[in-house]
């Protein structure tokens, strides 16, 4: 399933219900990614000022991947023309 992320609060929301799926409490999630729960209940709830490697971590812990696609495509192509990008693989994070 993905999950569309147009917001800071919906990534926290995001996050948060993530984590409750697996059934891993933030401490769980914290061992594995060297971030404190403290940290990680901020991230939950105001995560404006999460950084790409906090946010791949969890990602990660939660074993899903950070993906970024295009809302068309034409977006794609445009853009593959532009950078040189073969296939959208490479868009994949």
């Amino acid at each position: 399933m993905d999950y569309t992320v147009k917001t800071s609060s919906q990534l926290g929301m995001h996050l948060r219900s993530l984590r409750r799926a697996a059934g891993k409490t933030q401490s769980n999630v914290g061992s594995r990614t060297g971030i404190s729960q403290k940290r990680l209940s901020t991230l939950e709830l105001n995560p404006g000022r999460i950084t790409v490697d906090q946010l791949l971590a969890i990602a990660g812990a939660l074993d899903f991947d950070v993906v970024l696609k295009p809302r068309h495509t034409d977006a794609l192509a445009a853009a593959a023309a532009g950078d040189g990008i073969a296939d959208a693989d490479a868009t994949r994070w």
